[in-house]
């Protein structure tokens, strides 16, 4: 499914975000991190209902390279602290 950047989800989706930044800032605002991350869970849940969601102007834009598996494994390599198996 590829969703295109359309006028109204372009301005649907920026409207959306601006009041759950602001309303999540006015009830959180004492804890920033909080506030930043409820802000954006709700923008998006809110843009998901209205279907506003909009993305940048490349489609291909987001996806994952496909030598991510090459990449986590050569970073797990380096890591001086194994985090995670990885098989």
């Amino acid at each position: 499914m590829i969703i295109e950047a359309q006028p109204r989800n372009l301005v649907g989706g920026h409207i959306l975000s601006v009041l759950a930044g602001v309303l999540c800032f006015q009830i959180f605002g004492k804890v920033i991190w909080v506030a930043a991350a409820l802000a954006v869970s709700v923008s998006i849940a809110l843009m998901l209902a209205t279907k506003t969601l909009h993305i940048g102007n490349n489609p291909g834009e987001g996806e994952v390279p496909e030598e991510i598996g090459k990449m986590v494994r050569r970073g797990s390599e380096l890591c001086p602290v194994q985090i995670i198996h990885i098989g």
